[in-house]
């Protein structure tokens, strides 16, 4: 009876393996720098208003301040953050 619920299991582990062994990779892609000299900076948008609901709304905006990602943080009181890449200092 045991092993007959130990094959899905272990099928299902092979089958998330290249799920997370690619998730880590697929960050870096696009950058010419490598990674150990970039640090994400992020700065309060300035031009966003109102609740942060929606990570595509935030970026949009922030694209428009000139960075290259937006993200909505905070539980109670969800503001919109701009991200940029930092060279490291």
């Amino acid at each position: 009876m045991a092993s007959a619920r130990v094959v899905p299991t272990i099928l299902l582990l092979v089958m998330l393996l290249p799920l997370f062994a690619t998730t880590g990779a697929a960050k870096d892609v696009g950058r010419t720098v490598e990674p150990s000299q970039i640090r994400d900076c992020s700065s309060l948008s300035t031009r966003f208003t109102g609740r942060c609901s929606s990570h595509t709304n935030c970026s949009i905006i922030c694209r428009t301040e000139g960075f290259i990602l937006g993200e909505c943080r905070g539980f109670i009181r969800r503001r919109c953050y701009c991200i940029k890449p930092c060279p490291k200092q």
